[in-house]
């Protein structure tokens, strides 16, 4: 036999990783989450039982980015995003005040949530 399957649940395949739950659940007690980006709340609030990341998010009017990590010249994180930010080049801070240029992908719908995408950035 040459090919090989493995079946997962498929509720398992759309839950988010529990760094961007805690992100999220962090952002909105400070205040800080998009009333627009709650779509993702249920699948990041019942997976958020660690430790909140830092920083906990990049955060512009159209998108954001929960718990980014640097590496290089590329950011990864999970984004969540709204349209009108697509092909952009979007001024993001952290909560800490922390200013980044980050280029945003085409986006195709209203909104998006996408994990561990990968995204140039330049220190503000």
């Amino acid at each position: 036999m040459d090919t090989y399957c493995l079946y997962g649940s498929a509720d398992d395949a759309n839950k988010p990783s529990a760094r961007y739950g805690a992100a999220a659940m962090a952002l909105i007690d400070m205040g800080l989450f998009p009333c627009w980006a709650l779509f993702v709340y249920k699948d990041l609030s019942s997976h958020s039982q660690v430790a909140a990341p830092d920083p906990l998010a990049l955060i512009h009017e159209n998108a954001i980015i929960l718990a980014p990590v640097f590496d290089g010249s590329m950011i990864r994180g999970m984004l969540i995003c709204k349209e009108a930010a697509s092909n952009k080049r979007l001024q993001m801070r952290n909560e800490h005040g922390v200013e980044w240029f980050v280029d945003m992908p085409n986006i195709k719908s209203k909104v998006i949530a996408q994990e561990d995408i990968q995204l140039t950035f330049t220190r503000f």
